[in-house]
């Protein structure tokens, strides 16, 4: 299998990459206002080749005071284009895998041509390089505008209202020189997605304030509704005749043209291929029709609409008490209602209540203590997150695709919902006592916090026990997920001197999370890899923390180099859970003179992470392939048929401590006679410098979402995109 050469396929497909941004900004206040104009470009580059992005920002912010200063008006107006490149690179692929994918498992005798055709299915990442193209435009406009008024000294009333709209077009293609399965090679592939989202805001909020001889009272009253739209339109073609990739996406869209004119009427979605051409229609009734189309550039393409719209409706209020200045009481209800709920339940009501004592200011507290305060908190607050109407009984045609052989496949009339007038928010409640405490004038301070979770009516898809009607139902799962701990953060300034100053800060957190309360069982975070299919390696039951692992447990070789596991060949509950249970946070600041340096330290402990990119090309079944391996598969004992199975074999802790940020910066000194500059600023600035992990993956704070039935995953590492190490050099300068 030895080719004659020597390639780094990683090296071939990474680079140091260089990217740049600059910002510029003008502002002027005046008697009655002020106003902001700014405007920014990047180019970034990724450190995979044929990933970038690059963006232009325009920004206008404007205030004006008018009626002596009674009526406040208020505008924000933003502009941007962003440019991106992506490479094929995805979190589902497949047997062959995605760019990252084949770059670890090619063979490094193959040589680094991107025409070189690999065999047994390997794919070759410089022609992926080569020959795949995705780009995305995506326009992008957000007005606000605001108008304060005030009746009296104690009483006005401001109103916001707020325009977003964005619009992205994303055309990619594998080209017909890409050696690849798919029908890809000698066809070509290519799709095209169209996206609009838009949202309006209004959102009307009385305020009333007064002070009393030795107490202070505000309060609000608001009003809140946003409409949320989403449209767009995928489609996708196969089989061009040219090799230019930007002609095969101007191919497609004339077949989609042509294909469009030849239907009349509102339609959900076409198909046409090899086999002929037919149109899905929902309204107003579901029916499949054929349709007569003319030749064009693609032999097959395939659409899909979709247009739909979610509202949000608040009522909320808050009222501030002081009394003696020491004493501050909160209290606040909101009632929220969502267009994503049955209509039993589209409102959701959130009270939350807060109680303050500043100890610090009473006669028996000592005078060590600069500031020492008090903190009780309780407080519900709903979550809505989820997809368009699925309390509602809904059809629509599934996912078209078309073969090899450029048929279309089409799935018919699919279930996206069933009835569930009842389905509501999930909620959350919190129970939390903190201290605040400071000593030496404050040069020492911090705060503990504990506090207490509970969520509640879980939203997720549910498979729904056999025999029954529906085979799922969106509902609100009966459970508690409880989380528990308690936050530490600390600062001290360590020097304080007219030359020279130091400073040090620290946080710690310890979270306990656990399912309560549940009958049923939920698994997630799917695997991929070569027989592989429907594997998973986590799940969701009662007394178990969120995102456990379940797993075969990995005891060694047999004789034959067969995998053999504690308790036979079945997955169960291992006691590891991808959620850290303690987070680290360490920074620090000097100063010298002119000169300053930071550095900010993060750091995840308690945790796994399942390593699906092991799973799926480091095993010695993967050697007879012609694949790639890690050394240390070449000294185990396992065996070229062993099946690499879902087990903690490829489980490892996830503990990291990470140098995130260091800065060093020099501030110019001006003499007050120098006209150019009011301040200049130059910094060297180091993100990812430094990791401490036993991790053997790329890096150990990952995350690929391998989500089943709509429930997501965590911890599970998949060919992600690698994390870069960026220096970055800075002149900050103001006119």
């Amino acid at each position: 299998q030895d080719h004659g050469s020597s390639t780094d396929w990683q090296d071939q497909i990474t680079r140091t990459s260089f990217s740049h941004t600059h910002n510029l900004s003008y502002s002027n206040g005046y008697d009655t206002g002020n106003y902001r104009v700014s405007l920014s470009y990047s180019d970034q580059q990724g450190i995979i080749k044929n990933s970038s992005m690059e963006r232009l920002n325009g920004r206008l912010n404007f205030n004006q005071r008018l009626f002596k200063d009674k009526l406040k008006l208020g505008a924000q107006i933003t502009i941007s284009r962003v440019n991106d490149e992506a490479p094929l690179i995805t979190n589902n692929a497949g047997f062959e895998g995605d760019l990252l994918g084949a770059s670890y498992m090619a063979n490094p005798t193959w040589p680094s041509d991107p025409d070189f055709q690999f065999s047994n299915s390997n794919l070759n990442p410089l022609s992926m390089l080569k020959y795949y193209q995705d780009k995305t435009k995506t326009n992008r406009s957000l007005i606000n505008l605001s108008a304060e008024y005030d009746f009296t000294n104690e009483f006005n009333v401001k109103v916001n209202t707020g325009f977003d709209n964005s619009s992205s077009d994303r055309d990619g293609v594998l080209s017909p020189e890409l050696f690849m399965g798919d029908g890809v090679f000698g066809n070509g592939r290519a799709f095209i997605s169209e996206i609009e989202t838009s949202s309006q805001l209004l959102e009307v909020l009385f305020n009333y304030r007064k002070e009393f001889e030795n107490s202070k009272l505000t309060a609000l009253l608001g009003y809140s509704y946003q409409e949320f739209n989403n449209e767009g339109r995928n489609y996708q073609g196969w089989g061009f005749s040219g090799t230019n990739m930007n002609g095969i996406v101007d191919d497609l869209k004339a077949t989609d043209r042509i294909v469009r004119n030849s239907i009349t009427g509102a339609y959900q979605q076409y198909g046409y291929g090899t086999d002929g051409a037919f149109v899905n229609r929902l309204f107003p009734e579901p029916v499949s029709e054929t349709i007569t189309v003319a030749d064009t550039p693609a032999r097959a393409a395939v659409s899909d609409w979709y247009n739909y719209t979610d509202e949000l409706q608040s009522f909320f209020g808050r009222i501030n008490y002081t009394l003696k200045d020491r004493y501050l009481f909160t209290a606040t209800l909101r009632a929220d209602g969502s267009s994503k709920f049955g209509g039993n339940n589209k409102y959701g009501y959130f009270p939350s209540g807060a109680f303050a004592w500043i100890l610090s200011d009473e006669e028996f507290i000592p005078e060590a203590f600069y500031n020492l305060k008090l903190r009780l908190g309780y407080g519900v607050t709903g979550n809505q997150e989820l997809p368009h109407n699925l309390y509602q009984t809904r059809q629509r045609y599934g996912g078209l695709g078309v073969n090899d052989s450029g048929v279309v496949q089409s799935s018919g009339l699919n279930d996206l919902a069933f009835a569930n007038p009842d389905l509501k928010w999930e909620q959350t409640q919190q129970f939390n006592i903190g201290i605040d405490f400071g000593f030496w004038d404050n040069r020492f301070n911090g705060s503990v916090d504990l506090y207490r979770k509970n969520t509640t009516d879980l939203l997720m898809q549910i498979t729904s026990a056999q025999p029954a009607s529906q085979p799922f139902v969106y509902r609100n799962l009966d459970a508690d997920v409880i989380n528990k701990g308690f936050e530490i953060t600390l600062n001290y300034g360590l020097i304080e001197t007219e030359d020279f100053t130091w400073d040090l800060s620290t946080n710690f957190s310890y979270n306990d999370n656990v399912v309560k309360n549940f009958d049923g069982i939920v698994d997630t975070g799917g695997i991929n890899g070569q027989g592989l299919t429907g594997a998973f390696a986590q799940r969701i039951e009662d007394g178990q923390p969120l995102f456990s692992y379940f797993l075969r447990e990995f005891t060694g070789y047999d004789e034959n180099g067969l995998s053999t596991y504690e308790g036979g060949d079945l997955q169960k509950f291992v006691g590891k859970s991808a959620l850290p249970k303690y987070n680290l946070g360490i920074s620090t600041n000097f100063r010298y003179k002119s000169w300053d340096l930071s550095a900010f330290f993060s750091g995840q402990f308690g945790h796994y992470i399942y390593n699906n990119t092991q799973n799926a090309f480091f095993t010695a079944g993967s050697i007879g392939n012609g694949r790639n391996v890690t050394k240390d598969v070449l000294g185990s004992e396992e065996s070229g048929a062993n099946a690499p199975d879902v087990s903690t074999r490829f489980l490892e802790k996830g503990d990291f401590l990470r140098l995130q940020n260091i800065t060093l910066g020099h501030n110019f000194e001006f003499a007050d006679k120098s006209k150019v500059f009011k301040s200049l600023r130059i910094y060297l600035n180091a993100q990812n410098l430094v990791v401490i992990t036993d991790y053997s993956g790329l890096d150990p704070e990952v995350n690929t979402n391998k989500e089943l039935n709509g429930v997501p995953s965590l911890g599970i590492d998949y060919t992600s995109y690698p994390r870069p190490r960026t220096f970055t050099l800075g002149l900050n300068a103001s006119f």
